[in-house]
C-alpha cells in the first residue's frame, strides 16, 4: 500500500458491524484517492492496514487474509463497483465511487 500519508484509524467495534465488501470498497476508494495503481496486493494491504480486526488470519492475526479480500472484491465486481483482475490491476467504477 502506498505510504503518502498515515492511513486513518478506525475503532474495531465500529467497523465490525460493516459488511466486508463495503470495507473492501472503502479500501479501494482510499487507494484510488491517493492516485496509485490498484493492484491485488495493494487491496489486501489496504484492507489489513485500515481494518486489521476484520482482515487478519484467525490463527496468525499479524498477517492479512488475502482469501477473504479476494472473495469480497469478486462480490464488488459482480455489483459493478470494480473492474479488472488480479493480474492487470483494478479500477474503481463510477458506481463504486458512489
Amino acid at each position: 500500500m502506498p505510504k503518502s500519508s498515515l492511513p486513518p484509524q478506525f475503532d474495531p467495534d465500529a467497523y465490525s458491524k460493516i459488511r466486508l465488501s463495503d470495507l473492501v470498497m472503502y479500501s479501494i476508494h482510499y487507494l484510488h484517492k491517493q492516485g496509485s495503481e490498484i493492484t491485488s496486493e495493494d487491496i489486501v494491504s489496504a484492507c489489513f492496514v485500515l481494518f486489521p480486526a476484520r482482515f487478519a488470519l484467525r490463527k496468525y492475526p499479524q498477517y492479512p487474509d488475502s482469501g477473504i479480500v479476494s472473495r469480497r472484491w469478486s462480490d464488488c465486481k459482480r455489483k459493478g463497483y470494480l473492474r479488472g483482475n488480479a493480474i492487470s490491476g483494478f479500477q474503481i467504477t463510477a458506481r463504486g465511487i458512489k
